[in-house]
């Protein structure tokens, strides 16, 4: 059994398609630095970077918008996409 941190104000989602197969983020062929900042913050599945939103991945070191615009257009391929942002202080 894998015990992972949850990113702030994340929710356990059910099991989805991609949680189910356990794919990894390298699966979705990412640039070096957007799979770097993933694996530096513990994200190695797919179901993980799911638990995420936007403004979750932004605060990541390293992370920029080039990095979400990759990572959004190589989910929106799957058919999938992160969590929605919450506005602050309703987490």
């Amino acid at each position: 059994t894998r015990l992972q941190a949850q990113p702030e104000g994340a929710v356990e989602q059910e099991q989805s398609p991609a949680g189910k197969d356990g794919t990894c983020i390298e699966d979705l062929e990412l640039s070096v630095r957007s799979l770097n900042c993933l694996k530096r913050a513990g994200i190695i599945y797919l179901s993980d970077l799911l638990n995420y939103s936007e403004t979750q991945l932004m605060k990541l070191k390293n992370f920029g918008q080039k990095s979400l615009d990759e990572i959004e257009g190589k989910l929106s391929e799957r058919g999938l996409s992160l969590r929605p942002s919450t506005p602050e202080g309703l987490n």
